[in-house]
């Protein structure tokens, strides 16, 4: 359904503070700016001037502003709705704009602003005429000019109103990988009226380039004027002329890179742009082969921040590499002394997993809600006392976006994308590094956004180069996405710009409306006369809301350097918002805009086209998300209660229609861990036990029917499913119970499904508030014995079951338990009642606890409530053991027998099996000499058969995900005994389409992650994981029965370049290496083993090991690889044991 627009109705809305809902930030202790009314005036056309201010955090709800020209008031009544006002001014002649505030028709004592609109004023931006420097000449007699670059803001004077920084760029600037002298960065102040203040020179011995120098603005101390915190070297001369250090030194090289000298890091007075104070700048170089090179490119890729690390006072945060080592360091400015914090780096023991997971930008917000900033990084974050907080291990990326992506939850997430051709882009819970949803890739992805450009779809969209679709924060795609000449699609920038609550994109120098109906991106407004800045970058001087309503304004320079523009939206806007400059998210993501490869801003707090209501509450309010949603929603953790009930009706079974002429029905009657969402297909990644329960059951003689539903207690499935259920239940019939989960929360509001607490026979008559209704409320044992009397007076069975375990644990060894709640009161009802009861919690947290908490974390999904498809099966095996042990109740009479499967193999005491595991490779038609043949038939020819026994499990046209779906795996594992070995080989078949055609592929890479995907063929949901999670399961699972794993890589296939036979050693090879080292698992590197041996041989006598295509072998290539394994395994230190049984 699309998203209503909001009504007029609400056009008169007035801010708040909205990031107390997300954030948890103490604004009566945070030092923050003193805001001023932030006036500006462009002209809207020759004949119109647009005026507009800012609405701040301590105006009255209820203030309302007069608009002044010249001392003449303009508007007839005080304005109200917005924060903007047209004046009808033809002339050309200067003007000086002023706003002050009224409350209840009077002018207060409030803040008033003002704002010099110059004569020939241009129409929709403000001039700022520059200073241009004078360029300059190199040692090596190459001449270079100046270009306008990054730019930050600060109030360097204390009026509330910024002043403009900017870093002037040497026109031979180089890359860190590219060679050659640069000139002096320099860096500005200018008021708007253009009006220089002053300008630092940072001199020689600091390279020119995006990685080098990265100056933060901010007002540190806390004195009400801000300061600006960069690298300078021996040489760099402050905005007084004086020099910093020793003027004479020159560290550059003859190639015109500068990896030694000293460094600082200085502050700077933002008003007269002296230098208050210099220490050894650190993170310091040291050995710069410690940076992952020898020629100073990594040694010097600098990052920067501000954070408030202790909830209080900004911190300067200088940063270092991030390709391999990896360092932070922490500054306080107190006005007098520079003082370090604390340092970071990742080579000190302990902090191995966050070297090389940097980018080339960073964010900054408290995202664990501890009232202190903590600094994500790229694929790693820092806390706010210099600790690691986690890393995701997805290594280097170049965009990053951090925010509520998600409208109603309060947290942030963080949208990256990756460079390692594997991780793609990722949206990631930004407080634990944990992937919601990933789209891998086998490319580089350097570009990817992030901003709420669709308002038919509930919340923030992301796409990226490779994404091949615009998706939502669930993972899905919403729109299909080409990147082409003919449909520009944006991908470095986004801006508030037109008025209404979407986000507009900004490329280069052009804004950009995204069409749902075209799917295009149409041109909204051009800045004619500028150009952006670094490169393919495409990026503006500065975006944000600078001045101003809440829109943003887009700092750019023109052409000829001379002047910057700060272009103004002068479109209506219907709404009228608190500043986005009072949320420290934001405000840091400004200051830190310019740091290597810009960022947009992005708040600490949803904000998008989802927002409803009136804006006056404690947070902004969201449109009835319910209303959105659709049976297609993946990875969503939540089950709304009211919307499964909606749904119910349409996509549950009629109650009885399952059944066969007399035979007797099973009914399931329960929550979420029996049955998730509305149609428990598994549609968001999460499956409920009651899908194959009905497996383990004649149907012959019984059917099974799953009649529970996400969300419900007992109280909500007896007062709005039971009388459907109830309806079809006959004499014969057994209905299982499993109710307990979601009775919680108030009794009277909200979701309203709690009981009273206990089996008491008390009861209570509530209204609830937000519907009038009136309902009797009874305890949890008392809806219990209404379930079992209503059972029995149908003739019918009840049967008792005790609540799935979640994924807690009080120790590694044991599950926690309900025992002080439904453990014991579904006991108690059960001897009351004299009803059967199988207590499913204790059945499967022993196997839980047999597992081990790392092997139990994949049996759940999102959460540590609801069940993978793995959770669920165990759910349902011991569901049916249980029921097979309970005397109480001739159910159990209708079971299939519960023998688990296991290969067929004939042991004889003293040998070890050797289970081989695999794809075609290993096992094929076997049969004709001149047919296909897997290496597995020829393992007689490298094992001792009177010392072991080889089993060839493998199966041709299968992954590692299909063999393990299909449950050849649970063979093998089911008959692994101590001391036998399984030989893993997969790799031929786990690349391809994942959910077409025939869907056996797996996601690319190791890490640990999953995405939720619908079949086509089957149009079932299925949760698929990364090629290495699947090798470290099956290795694990190997482990647990007291087996040894052996990791093969696969075979090599006969294709040849330049004479030589193709590696595979840069995908599946390098997977293989990285499971290995995660594992220390035994490996066996048959890929290259038979490859050498087949590069000797030569292109046209290796023809005869393979058979009808390039994969698969001849009898005399299954020989080779045997063979190839054999010779490999022999000299693996790890299989000493093994060697003894090959000949």
């Amino acid at each position: 359904m699309k998203k209503i627009a909001i009504s007029l109705l609400f056009g008169a809305v007035l801010g708040i503070v909205p990031m107390k809902a997300q954030t948890k930030y103490d604004f009566s202790k945070l030092k923050t700016e003193n805001l001023g009314r932030g006036v500006v005036a462009v002209r809207q056309s020759q004949k119109e001037v647009f005026v507009t201010w800012r609405y701040l955090v301590q105006d009255a709800r209820n203030v309302a502003f007069n608009v002044y020209r010249d001392g003449k008031k303009l508007n007839s009544t005080p304005i109200e709705k917005v924060t903007y006002f047209v004046d009808n001014n033809a002339s050309s002649a200067a003007a000086k704009y002023t706003v002050k505030p009224v409350i209840n028709g009077k002018e207060t004592d409030g803040k008033s602003g003002t704002f010099a609109m110059q004569a020939n004023a241009p129409v929709g931006y403000v001039n700022i005429p520059l200073q241009k420097p004078v360029g300059g000449k190199t040692p090596d007699g190459k001449t270079y000019g100046y270009t306008a670059n990054d730019a930050s803001i600060g109030d360097v004077d204390g009026d509330g109103e910024y002043e403009i920084f900017l870093k002037w760029e040497p026109t031979n600037a180089h890359d860190n990988s590219h060679n050659g002298y640069t000139g002096n960065v320099l860096i500005d102040c200018y008021r708007l009226s253009g009006e220089k203040l002053w300008r630092v020179d940072l001199g020689r011995n600091i390279r020119a380039g995006a990685h080098y120098t990265q100056f933060m603005v901010f007002d540190f101390d806390g004195d009400g004027k801000a300061e600006m915190a960069v690298r300078t070297s021996d040489g760099s001369k402050d905005g007084k002329g004086k020099i910093i250090g020793d003027a004479k030194a020159d560290y550059r090289s003859p190639n015109g890179h500068v990896f030694t000298g000293k460094e600082y890091l200085t502050v700077f007075n933002g008003l007269t742009g002296a230098a208050m104070a210099s220490v050894d700048f650190e993170p310091n170089r040291g050995d710069t082969k410690d940076w992952g090179d020898d020629h100073g490119n990594r040694s010097e890729r600098m990052l920067a921040a501000v954070a408030y690390l202790d909830g209080i006072r900004p911190s300067i945060i200088m940063c270092r590499g991030y390709y391999a080592k990896t360092m932070l360091a922490a500054y306080n400015w107190d006005g007098t002394n520079l003082s370090k914090k604390w340092i970071f780096d990742s080579s000190v023991k302990g902090n191995e997993d966050y070297a090389g997971q940097g980018n080339h930008n960073l964010r900054v917000g408290d995202v664990d809600g501890d009232g202190c900033d903590e600094i994500i990084y790229g694929s790693c974050a820092i806390d706010h006392d210099g600790k690691g907080l986690y890393s995701t291990k997805m290594g280097h990326g170049d965009a990053m976006h951090l925010t509520q992506f998600i409208p109603g939850k309060p947290a942030l997430q963080v949208w990256d994308c990756h460079e390692n051709k594997k991780d793609g882009s990722t949206l990631t819970d930004a407080a634990t590094g944990k992937v919601l949803f990933q789209l891998p890739s086998n490319i580089d992805v350097g570009r990817c956004m992030a901003a709420d450009i669709m308002p038919s779809n509930n919340g923030v969209e992301m796409w990226s180069i490779d994404s091949k679709g615009i998706y939502n924060y669930k993972g899905k795609k919403v729109a299909d996405l080409k990147f082409s000449r003919q449909n520009p699609f944006p991908i470095n920038s986004a801006v508030w710009w037109d008025g209404d609550l979407s986000r507009e994109l900004l490329d280069r120098n052009v804004v950009y409306k995204y069409n749902e109906k075209t799917n295009r991106c149409d041109t909204l407004q051009v800045f004619d006369g500028t150009i952006s800045n670094n490169g393919t970058k495409a990026t503006p001087c500065l975006q944000g809301d600078l001045y101003g309503d809440w829109r943003e304004e887009v700092l750019v320079r023109t052409k000829d350097d001379k002047n910057l523009r700060l272009y103004v939206s002068t479109l209506p806007a219907e709404y009228r918002f608190h500043t986005f400059l009072t949320d420290p998210v934001y405000r840091i993501s400004i200051a830190t805009q310019n740091v290597a490869y810009n960022q947009p801003t992005q708040p600490g707090f949803y904000f998008g086209t989802d927002l409803s209501g009136d804006f006056r509450g404690a947070m902004l309010p969201l449109k009835d998300d319910r209303k959105v949603k659709t049976e297609e929603d993946v990875n969503k953790v939540i089950d709304l209660t009211l919307d499964s009930l909606n749904k119910a009706n349409t996509v549950r079974p009629v109650a009885g229609s399952s059944r066969k002429g007399h035979n007797p029905v099973l009914f399931l009657v329960g929550n979420s861990t029996m049955r998730t969402g509305t149609l428990g297909n598994g549609n968001n990644g999460q499956w409920g036990w009651g899908y194959y329960a009905h497996e383990y059951f004649d149907e012959n003689y019984i059917t099974v029917e799953n009649h529970a539903l996400g969300g419900t207690s007992p109280r909500t499935f007896y007062r709005h499913l039971w009388p459907d259920v109830i309806k079809g239940v006959q004499k014969g019939d057994y209905v299982i119970l499993e109710l307990g989960h979601n009775d919680n929360g108030p009794i009277d509001s909200g979701r309203a499904r709690s009981s009273i607490k206990g089996i008491g026979n008390d009861s209570v008559v509530v209204t609830i508030k937000e519907t009038g209704a009136v309902e009797t409320v009874y305890s949890f044992g008392g809806y219990l014995r209404r379930f079992i009397n209503e059972i029995r007076a149908k003739g019918a069975t009840p049967i008792l079951f005790t609540l799935t375990p979640r994924n807690s644990w009080d120790n590694d060894s044991t599950i926690t338990r309900k025992l002080t709640n439904f453990d014991p009161w579904i006991k108690a009802i059960s001897e009351e009642m004299n009803v059967a009861l199988v207590d499913l919690e204790d059945i499967t947290a022993k196997k839980f606890e047999k597992f081990g908490p790392k092997k139990v974390n994949y049996h759940f999904y999102l959460d540590k409530i609801h069940s993978s498809e793995f959770g669920a099966r165990i759910n349902a095996e011991s569901a049916a053991e249980g029921i097979a042990a309970c005397s109480a109740t001739d159910l159990r009479d209708y079971l299939k027998p519960l023998n688990k499967p296991t290969v067929k193999v004939k042991r004889e005491k003293g040998k070890p099996v050797v289970f081989l595991t695999g794809d075609s490779t290993v096992k094929n038609e076997d049969k004709k000499d001149d047919g296909m043949w897997g290496w597995g038939s020829q393992a007689s020819l490298v094992f001792n058969t009177e010392k072991c026994t080889p089993v060839n499990c493998a199966k041709a046209g299968r992954s590692c995900r299909t063999y393990l779906d299909e449950g050849r795996w649970d063979e093998v594992y089911n008959s692994i005994q101590p001391g036998d070995y399984v030989l893993i080989q997969f790799g031929h078949n786990d690349m391809g389409p994942i959910n077409t055609g025939k869907a056996r592929a797996d996601i690319a890479g190791t890490a640990d992650s999953s995405h939720v995907y619908k079949m086509e063929k089957t149009q079932r949901y299925k949760v698929v994981y990364t090629f290495g999670w699947y090798l470290r399961k099956f290795i694990e699972d190997v482990r647990e029965k007291g087996g040894t794993p052996i990791l093969l890589s696969l075979t090599p296939r006969n294709i040849w370049k330049d004479g030589k036979i193709e590696r595979r050693n840069d995908s599946y090879g390098k997977w293989y290496r990285e499971v290995v080292e995660q594992t220390g698992v035994a490996f066996v590197d048959v890929h290259n083993i038979s490859a050498d041996f087949l590069d000797k041989l030569g292109e046209e006598k290796a023809k005869e090991y393979y058979n009808h295509d390039h994969t698969h072998t001849s009898k005399l290539g299954a020989q080779n690889n045997a063979r190839s394994f054999a010779k490999g395994a022999k000299k693996n230190k790890q299989l000493k044991a093994l060697k003894k049984l090959l000949k």
